[in-house]
């Protein structure tokens, strides 16, 4: 996770790294995922209301 200094509108970024894309998609596309984010959605509903989500890939 990272301050941001200069910004009013967002006070951190955090920075989630992952192997490659086809993990991230297996985790994500797991039942257990899909069950743990289940059990949690109105707390993660309320969080990324106020967020920005941006997935990005390395270029080469």
């Amino acid at each position: 996770m990272y301050k941001i200094a200069e910004n009013n509108d967002y006070s951190y970024f955090m920075e989630g790294v992952w192997p490659d894309s086809a993990t991230y998609d297996k985790i994500h596309n797991s039942e257990k995922w899909k069950a743990v984010a289940e059990k949690g959605k109105e707390m993660i509903d309320k969080i990324r209301a106020l967020e920005l989500y941006m997935k990005a890939e390395k270029v080469n």
